[in-house]
């Protein structure tokens, strides 16, 4: 979420921040009163104890904030405890903190609620209420076995006709989601976790709960490989391709308007998520509330991403097409321009190689005609697949222009990063270029084997 924990500048901020984090909880360890809030153990009068029966909508909030996020998980907490479960809608949390809480922590957000509070040093938390046990303690939120627990467990307390899962923290596209930085300690690994996208798809699946709505409060998460990977676990995905500012979504807002209309379905909650965090951020006509000119959410229809992928005229046909043009030296300034000519997503340069597939296959299909048909294609692959985004003009009142669903892409062979490339672990294990990401959009596409032919032969270029 928010500013993404890229891979190519993460390696040097995941250490500066594990090592921190771990001084920080050996502090807090030493003494439990360590300035850490604990569960209260007083009557939760004020909590309503059953979830509404019948339910509508149970929106279930993976609040990962074990990171330099964490006061924005309490401020959204917050933002949702001020609408609260009503109205045929039912909000269930799983939240971590990295200082400010002790342990992970179950919350049923009853209307009127306020579980946490800082100045009081209170945190009434809902652990019992859920599951029936004590309160978990400090479990990883960056590990494929938490979040299959957060769903089974929701969907068993707060059954309902649909359900919202929201995946709250820091986003990379395909580098992952959901950091959690006491994994340092947790997992004895020195290093920090996350939710790679294979995890993610394989935790969701195994909860074996029918996800109606997956969304990302998370930076650069409406990437095709995403898509790609929950395709079959989810109804619509409602993304971002930019940054998303460290408030998030207006949880306020955006609860507001399930709990008038319960009955809406997922497009038209997915819709709901995107205008609700967009007309938030757009108070300040031209640039955003904040300064905030870039932020964009996209609904994405999961049923349309097969074809984008591996369809007729799909990313695969793409891939397949573009190799065998690069034995022309010509051939490889005309796709290298149509990258350029790709509007930055929010930041220029190589730190960010992500492009918006549907203008790219635009820009291709004018560079190189006889790519046209094929382009034409997977443009309108892309605009089924993105049935509806919104964002906040930019300062001078202009569109952002996107198509709303991003890919993996770099020009640079420095750039380029191996591990993407893998299609089993034992191959990146060999080597030596773990972790392993286990994208299926890899596996079943020769995108990889394109962008591997193209950096690559540009290095020769560069060599002289």
């Amino acid at each position: 979420m928010r500013r993404t924990l890229v891979l190519t500048i993460a390696i040097g901020l995941a250490l500066v921040v594990s090592m921190s984090t771990f001084g920080v909880l050996v502090l807090a360890g030493a003494g439990k009163s360590g300035g850490l809030l604990q569960p209260e153990t007083v009557a939760k009068d004020y909590v309503q104890d059953s979830p509404i029966a019948d339910a509508d909508w149970t929106v279930i909030v993976y609040l990962d904030g074990d990171n330099n996020l964490e006061s924005s998980a309490l401020q959204d907490l917050a933002e949702m405890e001020k609408i609260g479960s009503k109205s045929g809608v039912n909000v269930v949390v799983l939240m971590d903190t990295l200082t400010l809480t002790e342990g992970t922590h179950w919350y049923y957000v009853g209307q009127d609620t306020e579980h946490v509070n800082l100045t009081e040093g209170t945190n009434h938390c809902d652990c019992e209420t859920i599951t029936g046990e004590a309160c978990p303690g400090e479990l990883n939120m960056a590990d494929g076995a938490t979040l299959t627990y957060c769903i089974e467990t929701a969907a068993a307390f707060a059954p309902a006709e649909n359900y919202m899962l929201v995946l709250w923290d820091h986003g990379g596209g395909w580098y992952g989601v959901c950091w959690d930085d006491s994994a340092a300690l947790i997992e004895n690994s020195g290093k920090t976790d996350r939710l790679s996208v294979d995890e993610t798809g394989k935790a969701i699946a195994a909860a074996e709960v029918e996800l109606d709505v997956i969304a990302f409060d998370a930076c650069f998460s409406g990437a095709v490989e995403f898509a790609y990977e929950l395709k079959d676990l989810a109804d619509y995905m409602a993304a971002s391709i930019t940054t998303v500012p460290g408030a998030g979504y207006a949880y306020d807002n955006l609860l507001a308007g399930m709990t008038e209309d319960s009955t809406m379905d997922a497009y038209e909650v997915s819709r709901l998520v995107a205008d609700t965090y967009v007309q938030w951020y757009a108070k300040c006509p031209g640039s955003g509330i904040g300064g905030y000119p870039y932020v964009e959410m996209s609904v994405i229809d999961l049923s349309y991403i097969e074809a984008l992928v591996t369809g007729d005229g799909g990313i695969g046909d793409l891939a397949e097409a573009l190799i065998p043009l690069l034995e022309d030296e010509s051939y490889r300034g005309l796709i290298e321009s149509a990258e350029s000519m790709t509007p930055q997503i929010q930041f220029s340069g190589e730190q960010f190689p992500f492009i918006d597939i549907g203008l790219y296959a635009a820009a291709l299909g004018e560079n190189i005609p006889e790519l046209s048909e094929l382009t034409e294609k997977l443009l309108a692959h892309v605009q089924d697949a993105v049935p509806y985004l919104n964002f906040v003009a930019t300062a001078t009142d202009a569109p952002m222009k996107t198509c709303g669903i991003s890919l993996y892409f770099t020009c640079c062979w420095n750039s380029a990063v191996a591990e993407y490339g893998y299609e089993t672990y034992e191959e990146a294990e060999a080597a030596g270029a773990l972790p392993y990401y286990g994208l299926d959009l890899v596996i079943d596409t020769d995108w990889e084997d394109f962008l591997e032919a193209f950096v690559m032969s540009q290095a020769e270029v560069d060599a002289g």
